[in-house]
């Protein structure tokens, strides 16, 4: 039959019924992450992570270095995570704003699968909902508008998603689904659960022929990449398993004896606070899927089977990756090197999972809950509640100690209404002898009691205000409760409260001008092929508009790879340094280049007898006035 071209009456229908009112919503919502996504891209600090990923990929797509290979640059993750950013950078010039432009492209189509995956789940309007939700958590979209792998890994399991979940799903979608899994363990190894999980979903849902066509294409590509990468892409996966189980790794992983400069022991508070910060930036994508857990419906009360198996694997699929990340991200294991403040950065790999997953269990919720159930939900939504506020201390008590209160207590005692009012620490202090510190971290965690609280009796009231009605008489409180509960979530989620308050990497300048002005600098005042030695710490993508330089690759990764102790040439073969190499490679050195504010522990080394001082433009490289280059060329490179 041939198909009929639209008029433009049926266009003016379709844009006034509910699927395009829906549609016209998830756009606008689209076009908000748009518009914020190219103002953090260029105002965003660049972090160190992103420049070993654009500098050394681009370095590997140049076939100057190959990825693990000895010798070389430390390649800690899986190739594609290096390589994918290093050819973008090679094919269309390298730089900050290549990686930058790169990130939104790739940010805009993970939101695309997101709503995709989405209306096919729980329909349109759920889906333009599920936008609205990114749109408005400025932490999320910052996650996804720089060169870090969060984007390239959350777009690859956003579409391989949408291949898999719905209804019949063909053969030829199955496998690419599990391709594409396949494609986000070659990525990142810390996301080696999803083919698995995704595997035995496609067994379960759609039987075992599409089960074992899935495997085999799953397979296929991790395979495939295994071997070309064999043998050292073993030394991405040492880390992640037991020493003990697998003795064979051992020449891939860290020598015995050293001692990482950065091999941090963090207190339980500080544990703490890292994991319930993640779920104040992922507020919607955790509690949510919390919430779904508490209230998942009956398996009855689904619309169809398929829909009930799709909501267990997404939950299966979100808490399995919640473990491991929060284990990984709290610096469990010696991964990170006991860096604990990772949980946040983590989770952006697969928030958007725990948001398909809220949306799944309530657009099939249950109107009705048991008094047990609504029992846990409060106590559940209150200790959340609590936990986020302990979780944004460090931000929301800034605004919190400061509170102005009327002098109350002194009428309540003496009768009288002292003049004025005093600051909420102050009060504390001077009544209930909590100190500043104390209070510090008290008093937000007591605002989110309270808020918790407040949301308690907010939605209770609206239920004894809309139970008489005929579309809402057989609700019970827990369900409107937990509906005010998210949808407060996402509209504070713009606030220092939530998503807001996630501003380390805000700086009040275009980074990428910054960056392309003192790259020009260094491309044509450091002479072609002079070893540089360098200490420009996280500026390390400062090094694309200088791709002629000779960097020892192992002082790529600054301090993170910087040890105590060792054997030289062991280390160095892992792409890892000691002072022992430091020193070696400062001595030879036709170049030192550090930041300002690294410049006093070069001072005596640089002096005016060796060095002369080249005078880059004083630009700071980290959005600290202190953070701008120093360059000092040996005077006998000048010879």
């Amino acid at each position: 039959m041939m198909a009929v071209a639209k008029t433009p009456k049926s266009r003016i229908r379709f844009w006034g019924s509910r699927a395009g009112l829906a549609l016209a919503a998830a756009l606008l919502g689209a076009a908000v992450y748009l518009a914020l996504s190219i103002h953090f891209a260029n105002t965003q600090r660049a972090t160190i992570d992103e420049g070993l990923y654009l500098y050394k990929g681009y370095l590997f797509a140049k076939d100057i270095y190959h990825p693990y290979q000895d010798y070389g640059p430390r390649t800690e993750y899986s190739p594609l995570s290096y390589l994918i950013p290093g050819y973008i950078q090679l094919w269309f010039g390298p730089g900050l704003r290549t990686g930058r432009i790169f990130a939104i492209i790739v940010g805009v189509l993970a939101l695309l699968g997101l709503w995709a995956a989405a209306r096919r789940l729980a329909g349109p309007w759920w889906a333009a909902s599920v936008v609205w939700v990114v749109a408005l958590n400025p932490a999320l979209i910052r996650f996804y508008s720089f060169g870090l792998s969060q984007g390239l890994v959350v777009c690859l399991l956003m579409w391989a998603l949408f291949l898999v979940l719905g209804e019949d799903r063909s053969i030829w979608r199955t496998c690419l689904s599990a391709a594409l899994a396949g494609l986000i363990l070659l990525t990142r190894q810390n996301m080696a659960p999803v083919l698995p999980i995704l595997l035995a979903f496609i067994f379960w849902q759609y039987g075992r022929k599409q089960g074992l066509l899935s495997i085999l294409a799953g397979g296929t590509v991790v395979i495939v990449g295994f071997i070309a990468f064999w043998p050292g892409i073993l030394m991405a996966w040492a880390p992640w398993v037991p020493a003990g189980l697998t003795p064979f790794l051992n020449a891939w992983r860290q020598p015995e004896g050293i001692i990482s400069v950065l091999n941090n022991q963090p207190d339980w508070k500080t544990l703490l606070y890292s994991l319930l910060e993640g779920f104040r930036f992922h507020f919607v994508a955790v509690a949510g899927s919390i919430v779904g857990l508490v209230l998942w419906p009956a398996r009855k009360v689904w619309k169809s089977e398929k829909q009930f198996r799709a909501g267990i694997f997404l939950a299966a699929l979100f808490f399995v990756l919640f473990v491991l990340h929060a284990w990984a991200g709290l610096g469990f294991g010696g991964i990170n090197y006991g860096n604990a403040y990772t949980v946040n950065p983590y989770l952006a790999f697969f928030s958007y999972v725990g948001l398909l997953l809220t949306i799944a269990v309530f657009s099939n919720l249950q109107m009705q809950l048991s008094v047990a159930k609504q029992i846990i939900l409060s106590v559940i939504i209150i200790l959340i509640s609590t936990a986020v506020g302990y979780g944004g201390f460090l931000i929301t008590s800034t605004v919190l100690l400061y509170l102005r209160i009327p002098r109350i207590w002194s009428f309540l005692s003496s009768g009288k209404i002292l003049s004025g009012n005093v600051a909420l620490w102050d009060f504390l202090n001077t009544r209930f002898g909590i100190t500043h510190t104390t209070s510090h971290w008290l008093i937000p965690l007591l605002a989110g009691l309270l808020c918790g609280l407040l949301i308690l009796l907010i939605g209770f009231g609206i239920w004894s205000f809309l139970r008489h009605k005929r579309l809402f008489q057989f609700y019970t409180p827990g369900t409107i409760i937990a509906i005010v509960f998210l949808l407060t979530g996402v509209l504070l989620s713009p606030s220092i409260a939530l998503g807001g308050g996630y501003t380390q990497w805000e700086c009040k300048m275009n980074v990428i001008k910054a960056y392309e002005q003192t790259g020009r600098f260094l491309a044509s005042n450091i002479p072609a092929n002079d070893l540089v030695y360098w200490d420009g710490g996280n500026a390390v993508a400062l090094l694309l508009y200088a791709p002629t330089m000779h960097i020892n690759p192992q002082q790529l990764d600054d301090q993170w790879n910087y040890f105590l102790g060792g054997d030289s040439n062991t280390l160095a073969r892992l792409g890892l340094w000691n002072e022992d190499l430091a020193n070696l490679w400062r001595d030879k050195a036709d170049v030192i280049i550090t930041q300002q504010a690294d410049y006093p522990n070069w001072q005596s080394y640089v002096n005016e007898t060796e060095f002369v001082e080249v005078d880059p433009p004083k630009i700071p490289v980290n959005c600290e006035s202190d953070t701008f280059l120093r360059i000092f060329i040996r005077k006998s490179s000048n010879n």
